[in-house]
């Protein structure tokens, strides 16, 4: 005996095969034998363990399939959720427009601009602009403090 559809579109008939003295009833993958055991109906895939989905799972007659909130995608295996990589958007270069907010150099990472100095250059306090160590006129200073033409030495800490 053959499943046939039943006028109910979300029961099919059962496969009933005779045994010495008895019988037994099956019902095709994705449907289960009813509590009145003379039909198989529509199994709910879903309701054990998320149908194996990571995320969200749909329940169709017979079957199912898992779905994937709103920046994810379905992996091969059909049931994993994956992250959309942020690179395919072709992320656009920030260092292209206006050199990224930075005074020298700008370098792309990861999608941000990141600031740094030429050498004899520290970066200042807001990480865009540079300071050269050779724009103090020490000599000037020198003089100002009384000690023209001696020899000094300055240490500078570029934390």
């Amino acid at each position: 005996m053959s499943l046939r559809p039943h006028p109910d579109k979300d029961v099919r008939e059962m496969t009933c095969v005779n045994t010495l003295g008895s019988y037994h009833c099956n019902c095709s993958e994705g449907f289960q034998i009813h509590a009145d055991a003379h039909k198989c109906i529509d199994k709910d895939e879903c309701k054990e363990l998320n149908g194996g989905c990571q995320q969200t799972c749909v329940n169709t007659l017979g079957s199912y399939y898992c779905e994937c909130r709103e920046g994810f995608h379905i992996h091969a295996d059909a049931r994993t959720c994956v992250g959309k990589n942020e690179c395919e958007c072709h992320l656009k270069n920030p260092c292209k427009e206006k050199n990224g907010g930075c005074s020298q150099i700008c370098s792309n990472v990861n999608g941000q601009a990141q600031c740094s100095c030429k050498p004899g250059y520290y970066m200042e306090t807001d990480f865009s602009g540079c300071e050269g160590t050779e724009d103090v006129d020490y000599g000037d200073v020198m003089e100002e403090l009384g000690l023209k033409n001696e020899m000094f030495c300055i240490k500078r800490n570029f934390t």
